[in-house]
């Protein structure tokens, strides 16, 4: 066996787990000959071993989220992925190292570097959340109006296309992702996992008839929220318990530009409140939203509020944006 080598760095108490995970990972490739482990497995560890050491020492103690923690979760999943399709009696018959377990503990690993990016993506739907769609922009091209929805001080995005096929809306789901980025801001799909892990948007919508919150995680990056529509104290619940990004509720006053919601109103959004701990997730209010009635959920305790004919329908999407933003603003 390779004498392992040390980060040459302090490693405090609450970094034990990523010494334990960098020293693992050194081991299991190590113990692995060329002979006995597939090239593909063999390239995982290596690159999980090398974004392991500065990532678990330097930057996560210094608080440094970037490009790097992506990467580390990339590889670990693959590394996941192939140790999955191992036949065990090969693992034997080869004496290959123990692998029970790895294959949880590089997942569990996965998620938990994932919820580092989710949690502080998720304070961008603590604002002013618009609804792009093609249908309701008046006609308007889709990124022209998102852009200036952005400038009027909108932080979140979400890509709702019911008309074209998800090949023929790809284009404008990256423009729209790309555009996010440049404005600090957070860019959703909705309903389609597959098209938000296609053009890496920060997360995906679901509502309740969609696939399930744990259901989206196996399908999803580990560093995308999800986030989910609530008519019901009791779904809003579940929601939160399922660990739900973000917590959308609504109708809030009847919606324009949706004939299929549920009413729900301020009174439930006042009983989600409660119910949901105010470090816990934001909570979206939804549903013929305007400025005349925006304070009303703000009062009731909403963090963001999500809106689609009240901006991207607006002859001046900017200003509708500055103002509703203004006026929810003041209501808190």
């Amino acid at each position: 066996m390779a004498e392992i080598e040390y980060p040459d760095i302090a490693w405090p108490e609450r970094h034990r787990t990523q010494l334990w995970l960098y020293l693992g990972l050194v081991r299991l490739r190590d113990d692995l000959q060329p002979e006995q482990a597939s090239p593909e497995l063999v390239a995982a560890l290596n690159a999980a071993v090398a974004m392991v050491k500065p990532i678990a020492g330097i930057f996560m103690r210094q608080g440094d989220l970037d490009q790097r923690y992506l990467a580390l979760t990339g590889a670990l999943r693959s590394a996941a992925e192939i140790v999955a399709r191992r036949p065990m009696d090969l693992v034997r018959e080869r004496g290959l190292p123990e692998m029970e377990g790895f294959l949880d503990t590089l997942m569990g690993i996965d998620l938990s570097v994932g919820a580092t990016f989710r949690k502080p993506a998720a304070q961008k739907f603590k604002g002013l959340y618009v609804i792009i769609d093609p249908e309701l922009t008046a006609g308007r091209d889709l990124v022209t109006v998102a852009e200036a929805a952005l400038k009027g001080g909108v932080t979140a995005i979400q890509y709702r296309d019911k008309r074209n096929d998800k090949g023929d809306s790809i284009d404008t789901a990256r423009a729209l992702v790309e555009l996010c980025k440049r404005h600090d801001a957070v860019c959703i799909i909705n309903d389609h996992a597959d098209l938000a892990v296609a053009v890496q948007a920060h997360g995906v919508h679901v509502g309740q008839h969609d696939l399930s919150i744990p259901a989206m995680r196996t399908v999803t990056k580990s560093w995308q929220m999800v986030g989910k529509s609530n008519a019901l104290l009791e779904e809003a619940v579940a929601s939160y318990e399922q660990g739900a990004d973000y917590i959308a509720v609504g109708a809030m006053f009847g919606s324009t530009s949706k004939d299929n919601t549920r009413p729900a109103g301020p009174e439930t959004l006042k009983a989600v409140r409660k119910a949901i701990p105010a470090d816990g997730p934001p909570l979206v209010a939804i549903g013929g939203i305007t400025t005349a009635n925006v304070g009303q959920v703000a009062q009731a305790g909403a963090d963001g509020v999500c809106v689609i004919s009240t901006v991207a329908m607006a002859d001046d999407p900017e200003r509708a944006a500055a103002e509703l933003l203004e006026a929810f603003l003041k209501g808190k």
